[in-house]
């Protein structure tokens, strides 16, 4: 149960960015907070891995799938795609993101990487409608296509330079270790009962727990996804999505300050316990981004 209790934001599609900012009136006590967690973040992301290095990975992947298939069409002197330019982008990724207690106000819960999502789908939509070419170069697509099928790396090997097994390890215990710390401060089902029971016209008559299945909808109502995501589309989005995330802190509330004066003691006891993992997870990661730089 108390993993279950750990991963309560995660379960309900909810992104916990961290520390975005402080409200209230107590702003020094909110300011300490947000100081708190915006350092605990940075010290667990060192091996969680960091936005920098989960993109450094995703260059290190790009290349090994498509490195080679450019490398073959530069020999035969046509324009290759550029695998560069299909690198995604990486998305949000908190170590503190499966606790409900630990968000800090002004959080957005769904449109954090609503522009991360968009610049991936347009990336796709033009690796899949490329303009078009010479029927000759079209061959010599295929046919470099061909040749280098099976050379890139496996699922399990993709799997492993994007998410290093060490970490991934890590990231189960720590999971564990923060779902077992905060156990006793509710259920999520009590938690999904306090932000219903304030009746959000937003949520449109449903539970907090269907609210990432309606962030979708409203996504596609508002045409985001399809096109260009305009500053208009972005912020009616926002817009709906602000009541839920102000019910949300106003549940959070009560056991935010302690919640959070209790993280920097599960750090250091967690760091002594998986010290010599750490080390090895922040070696992977190091890995990943002197590849991704020797790359250019």
């Amino acid at each position: 149960m108390g993993r279950a209790r750990g991963r309560l934001l995660a379960a309900l599609g909810i992104i916990a960015a961290g520390a975005l900012g402080a409200s209230g009136s107590a702003e020094s006590s909110a300011a300490d907070t947000a100081r708190t967690l915006s350092r605990a973040v940075a010290e667990l992301s060192t091996w969680w891995g960091s936005t920098a290095d989960r993109q450094a990975a995703e260059v290190v992947v790009t290349h090994r799938l498509n490195g080679s298939y450019d490398d073959c069409l530069a020999e035969r002197g046509l324009p290759g795609t550029d695998w560069r330019g299909s690198v995604p982008r990486v998305g949000s990724s908190s170590p503190l993101g499966g606790v409900v207690w630990l968000v800090e106000p002004g959080f957005r819960p769904f449109s954090a990487d609503l522009d991360v999502n968009a610049t991936n789908a347009a990336t796709e939509d033009r690796r899949n409608h490329p303009p078009s070419r010479p029927a000759d170069q079209v061959r010599a697509e295929d046919d470099c296509l061909e040749r280098t099928r099976g050379e890139g790396p496996s699922d399990d090997e993709v799997e492993e330079l994007r998410l290093p097994a060490v970490v991934e390890r890590l990231r189960e215990a720590w999971t564990d270790a923060l779902a077992a710390a905060y156990d006793d401060l509710g259920s999520p089902e009590d938690f999904v009962a306090c932000v219903d029971e304030q009746q959000v016209p937003e949520l449109r008559g449903r539970s907090l727990a269907e609210a990432a299945r309606l962030a979708a909808e409203v996504e596609r109502e508002l045409g985001i996804g399809t096109g260009e995501l305009t500053e208009e589309k972005r912020e009616s989005f926002r817009a709906w999505e602000a009541p839920i995330a102000a019910a949300i802190e106003t549940c959070v509330a009560p056991h935010h300050v302690a919640a959070v004066a209790a993280l920097p003691g599960l750090v250091a006891s967690f760091e002594r316990a998986h010290a010599d993992e750490i080390a090895d997870a922040e070696e992977a990661w190091a890995r990943r981004r002197a590849e991704a730089a020797s790359l250019g």
